[in-house]
């Protein structure tokens, strides 16, 4: 029998499940949301993962989540491109 998901990230802590058990998004998520925009230097992106100790970013283009960048995506980027940085923008590879 597969394990539910929600129980299985808690089952070291039954108590913080319980609590939680019934507990909505809306009620769980951050409301104060950093973002970037498909033009935002990649640089400036991973300051403000660091300078919020965040793990992603919603990329937005006229208002709309048209992805996200995560710090494991910089890495990877970084692992990719051994000369370093360069001025690279969020959209591009």
């Amino acid at each position: 029998m597969e394990e539910n998901f929600y129980k299985s990230v808690f089952r070291r802590h039954p108590e913080e499940t319980d609590k939680d058990q019934g507990r909505t998004a809306m009620e769980m998520m951050t409301r104060d949301v950093h973002s970037v925009e498909p033009h935002t230097d990649i640089v400036m992106a991973a300051q403000l993962l660091v300078d919020f100790d965040i793990v992603s970013l919603p990329v937005l283009q006229n208002g709309r989540v048209v992805g996200m960048l995560s710090r494991h995506d910089l890495l990877k980027w970084v692992a990719k491109h051994p000369e370093g940085a360069n001025p690279l923008k969020v959209g591009e590879e």
